[in-house]
């Protein structure tokens, strides 16, 4: 009797075999059988079990990777947790930033898969270069073949790589000597540093673009609605401090600094964040960043011919992003600019914040428990995908302050059940429902309308790179296809692509007025949380999963959805179904309602008296 063997592909298998065979990436039907399954099936059928093992790994990370490049002196607690809470290995951003984490992910399905099976051997075909290192060091024993059909390796890198160490250096000086000439600037221009008022009860902490610009006699934000006129209304003084983001609203900081000033002009105070950096802070964070890089680097080349975790190739690219790249002066700076930037108390206060698990959201919650509060609420407002690694951990993070650890954020708001059910390791004392402003509230008016069977939406995601990527995949449908329907594109709201000239022949730019429920089909990268509003209007659906990618869809599961990574499957929909009426549409919400604000009112321990 034979050892049981297990064939590792990192693409689809290019022959029939007679072991069986496991494909990092998503089958084609060509090569599905029943001896072949893909890895990202299997995580998805198993998703609780590699979550779990997933962030083990993660605290393995921090133990043996991360804790070696805390302050030699190693007695400040406070600087030792933001070295972690600040790094891409706390953040774990997969969709924009890390996509090693991905590969990460990977690699723990395959040893769970192998181990389960009781295989006896295992053997990796095809994979990238760039891989082998870590899998030989994981997986001892194992063999490593190339490619059957090329003989040889895949020369695609699967992993991120970072610039060298001479690229990020320069990127750190340049950035350092913006802020400070943008610092000296306006402290010879003699404007005046508007910090966060004393006597404030609620800090509303955003993004600054979310805005009404149609009517700028005062900040609307589809962030909060009209909650901050309730506030108003029943005497709670409110101030903002925002980030800056490059946007078509607010293209520079000279105009955001005007839109700001503009907003205070009528009452409440506004701050941008990016814009209240003093000459001090920004040489402090330098100084602490030049330090970090250098222990960092020197660290890193210990690694590479001792490693603490045979996974570390797979980690040196985020582990240079974190903490020897600009990355690491930008988040510093932040984090000074808060002890002059909020004021000495906010016993009184709660701070209310955008919740997406961000460095800086660390750093407010750290100076608002230096200064006493006792609210810090994180605020969703998206969807909570379920491998969104972000919200994989507790949203809850301890924090050094004055001697002790304390948690924050206190309380995270949530913008629906289906968003708190997937908060599996915060605790759920701490969440919240509240109104949901932002996602959500498609109320049918009674109207119906006739749904055009030629005309198809294709919707923009907030990262350019899935767009285009959805863009090429119906592309493949070919243009005699395509031209059998109008097919309308649908940016992103934050979005500034330019549609390659490539696409133009079959997409055009979607009617300013164009009524969604018109169309026969909308279709989206799978990530973007505007499927999760088309599903809940009951429009027709079809999501775009990436051949390599997890699927990362807040509806993913949802009743009436197609979910697609070969363009033949969308094709042979399209030519098979015909949408029905709009009065098929889900009984279930995702979000809660926007009327009111009595959530809100309660989890800043108010009453609403409408």
């Amino acid at each position: 009797m034979g050892t049981k063997k297990l064939e590792v592909y990192f693409n689809n298998p290019d022959q029939p075999h007679n072991s069986e065979v496991l494909c990092w990436n998503r089958v084609d039907r060509e090569a599905s059988g029943e001896k072949v399954v893909s890895l990202l099936d299997y995580i998805e059928a198993h998703s609780d079990v590699c979550r779990s093992h997933f962030l083990a790994l993660i605290e393995e990370i921090k133990g043996k990777v991360v804790e070696p490049l805390s302050d030699p002196i190693g007695h400040d607690k406070s600087v030792n947790e933001k070295i972690w809470h600040y790094s891409r290995f706390a953040e774990l951003s997969n969709h924009a930033k890390s996509k090693n984490l991905d590969v990460l992910l990977k690699v723990v399905a395959t040893k769970l898969y192998f181990e389960r099976g009781s295989y006896q051997s295992l053997c990796f075909i095809g994979f990238p270069q760039d891989l082998l290192l870590a899998l030989f060091a994981y997986f001892p024993g194992s063999e490593f073949f190339p490619s059957a059909d090329t003989g040889a390796l895949a020369t695609q890198p699967a992993l991120q790589h970072a610039h060298s160490g001479g690229v990020l250096k320069l990127k750190s000086i340049a950035y350092f000597w913006v802020l400070l000439l943008g610092s000296l600037r306006n402290l010879f221009s003699r404007r005046k540093r508007i910090g966060v008022p004393a006597d404030i009860d609620v800090l509303f902490v955003d993004y600054l673009y979310e805005f009404d610009e149609s009517d700028l006699s005062g900040y609307r934000s589809r962030y909060w609605s009209k909650l901050p006129e309730r506030l108003n209304e029943v005497g709670k003084r409110v101030a903002w401090l925002h980030l800056f983001v490059k946007h078509k609203k607010t293209p520079s900081i000279r105009i955001a600094r005007e839109l700001v000033r503009r907003f205070s002009a009528k009452g409440a105070c506004h701050t941008i964040w990016e814009d209240s950096f003093s000459c001090a802070d920004i040489v402090k964070a330098w100084l602490m960043h030049k330090n970090l890089r250098a222990r960092a680097r020197k660290l890193r080349n210990e690694f590479s011919r001792n490693s603490p975790h045979p996974l570390w190739p797979l980690l040196e690219y985020d582990w240079i992003r974190s903490f020897e790249s600009v990355e690491s002066l930008k988040n510093l700076v932040f984090d000074q600019s808060l002890m002059h930037l909020l004021p000495k108390d906010l016993s009184k206060a709660s701070v209310i914040y955008i919740c997406e698990n961000q460095p800086w959201e660390y750093a407010i919650c750290d100076a608002a428990l230096a200064r006493n509060c006792n609210n810090v609420v994180a605020s969703l407002q998206a969807t909570v995908r379920y491998w969104d690694m972000r919200y994989l951990q507790n949203i809850c993070k301890p924090h050094y302050v004055n001697g002790k650890f304390l948690e924050a954020p206190h309380f995270v708001a949530c913008n629906g059940h289906d968003s708190a059910q997937r908060l599996v390791n915060t605790p759920s004392f701490a969440l919240h429902q509240v109104e949901s402003y932002r996602m959500g509230n498609h109320h049918n008016n009674g109207a119906v309308c006739i749904r055009s069977y030629n005309e198809l939406v294709v919707a923009g995601e907030y990262t350019d790179a899935y767009t285009l990527a959805l863009f090429a995949c119906l592309h493949r449908l070919g243009e005699t296809f395509l031209s059998g329907f109008r097919v309308f594109y649908r940016p992103h709201p934050s979005s500034q692509l330019e549609v390659p000239g490539i696409y133009l022949n079959w997409l055009e730019t979607i009617p300013k007025e164009y009524d969604l429920s018109r169309a026969r089909m909308i279709i989206t990268d799978a990530n973007t949380s505007f499927a999760a509003d088309c599903w809940e209007r009951g429009l027709p659906l079809a999501c775009y999963v990436e051949r390599a990618s997890l699927n990362m869809s807040p509806i993913y599961g949802k009743a009436g959805v197609l979910f697609f990574n070969d363009p033949i499957d969308l094709g042979e929909y399209l030519g098979k179904h015909f949408p029905g009426s709009d009065s098929e549409r889900p009984t279930n919400s995702l979000f809660n309602s926007n009327e009111g604000c009595r959530g809100w009112f309660n989890i800043l321990g108010l009453k609403e008296n409408s």
